[in-house]
C-alpha cells in the first residue's frame, strides 16, 4: 500500500528522480517555487497553475463567536485566509 501522506521530502525525492538531478538541486527548485507562490500571495496576487489549481488570499471579516463550553460570546478578529481551488484537469483526473 502506498503512503497515505506525501510530504515535502517525498516530493523533492520524486522531482530529483524524474528529472535526474541531485536531491539538493531538487530541494532548491522546490523551495524557489514555494517561495514564489508565498511572495505573490503576500503581495495580494492570485496564483494560478494551469491544470493544477489556483491560490488566492481572501479577508475574513471580524465576527462574533461563542465558546461552546461556557456560552460566552467573544469577538474573533478579522484575518487573511488562503483559498485553493482545484483546476479542471485535477478535478477530472480525481473523478475518473
Amino acid at each position: 500500500m502506498a503512503d497515505s501522506v506525501i510530504n515535502r521530502s517525498k516530493l523533492i525525492e520524486r522531482l530529483a528522480l524524474k528529472h535526474n538531478i541531485s536531491p539538493a538541486m531538487a530541494a532548491k527548485i522546490f523551495k524557489t517555487i514555494l517561495d514564489s507562490i508565498m511572495l505573490s500571495l503576500n503581495q495580494g496576487q492570485r496564483v494560478e497553475i494551469r491544470g493544477f489549481g489556483s491560490f488566492e488570499v481572501r479577508y475574513r471579516k471580524p465576527r462574533k463567536v461563542r465558546n461552546p463550553k461556557t456560552g460566552e460570546t467573544l469577538d474573533a478578529l478579522g484575518k487573511n485566509r488562503i483559498y485553493f481551488r482545484p483546476g479542471k484537469e485535477m478535478h477530472s483526473d480525481l473523478n475518473k
